[in-house]
């Protein structure tokens, strides 16, 4: 006499070690754990093992074929649980100067608790990925859109990139504390930028174009001859653009000009100039 659907199902779910609630995911999950310590090319074709496996492989396909069985006697089916909205995560984001001012797309990486695929988030006791508790860790990594002028100190607050909800429930909310580092040439004020020239007390007095380093990249000024130590230079338009709906701020930038009076100088300046370069190259 040929076995029953409701047999096989209960020895597969035996084969598999599983209860009977479990359903296709279950059933999944189960079958790749346990197919992988008897697979027979880890145990040199070992025949019994070959055997395991098929046995684990017909459990699987009779579990993920068969429906899963109602209530038991007596019981009644509970109500589905409420939505759980997801929590808030809170982490820092540090940005180079450069990030900071101009703006624009930043990759984050960050791990989050996301609604168990296995268990479909319904906090199933048996479940071998959550244990029970609806869910597990995964990373994430989200581009999101930095505005351009963001302050040291500010809080973006990224809509529904927190942790999943539960039963249908909204996932939490992003929020980043922002971190700048430091620029090695320039300074900022407000919407402002200001950065220093150094340069020998020949080239003041003779005038004539130098470049300069901006957050846009390098400009040039030029100076007129004899051109006093400490003077300073603006260049409009050439700070931080910031837009709030309509209306846009847009900043300049201020340039001191400074005679080298000696030769450590010289070097210093020199050394400073090369290394704002390179800084700037690379917040780019």
């Amino acid at each position: 006499m040929a076995a029953q659907p409701e047999d096989k199902r209960k020895k597969s779910l035996k084969v598999l070690d599983l209860p009977e609630s479990a359903g296709p995911a279950m059933a999944r999950i189960a079958f790749r754990k346990l197919a992988f310590g008897c697979h027979p090319d880890l145990h040199g074709g070992d025949p019994a093992k070959a055997r395991q496996l098929r046995e684990l492989a017909e459990a699987h396909r009779i579990v993920s074929e068969s429906p899963v069985s109602g209530p038991p006697p007596g019981h009644l089916w509970t109500s589905p649980p409420e939505p759980v909205r997801g929590r808030d995560l809170h982490y820092r984001l540090r940005l180079n100067f450069i990030q900071a001012a101009l703006g624009g797309e930043v990759l984050l990486r960050y791990g989050r608790q996301i609604a168990c695929p296995a268990c479909k988030s319904g906090k199933k006791s048996d479940c071998l990925e959550c244990r029970g508790t609806g869910r597990v860790q995964a990373g994430t990594t989200p581009r999101i859109r930095v505005p351009s002028g963001i302050e040291e100190g500010e809080i973006l607050r990224l809509r529904e990139l927190g942790e999943e909800g539960l039963s249908g429930g909204r996932a939490g909310d992003l929020h980043l504390l922002v971190s700048i580092r430091s620029h090695p040439a320039l300074k900022r004020r407000g919407l402002d930028i200001y950065s220093e020239a150094k340069l020998s007390g020949s080239r003041l007095r003779e005038g004539g174009s130098i470049e300069v380093l901006t957050i846009g990249g390098e400009r040039q000024i030029h100076l007129p001859p004899h051109t006093f130590s400490g003077k300073t230079f603006q260049l409009k338009g050439a700070g931080i653009v910031r837009r709030a709906g309509d209306f846009t701020e847009r900043g300049d930038h201020f340039v001191r000009v400074e005679a080298i009076r000696n030769e450590a100088e010289i070097r210093d300046a020199y050394l400073s100039s090369g290394r704002a370069v390179s800084a700037a190259a690379k917040g780019r």
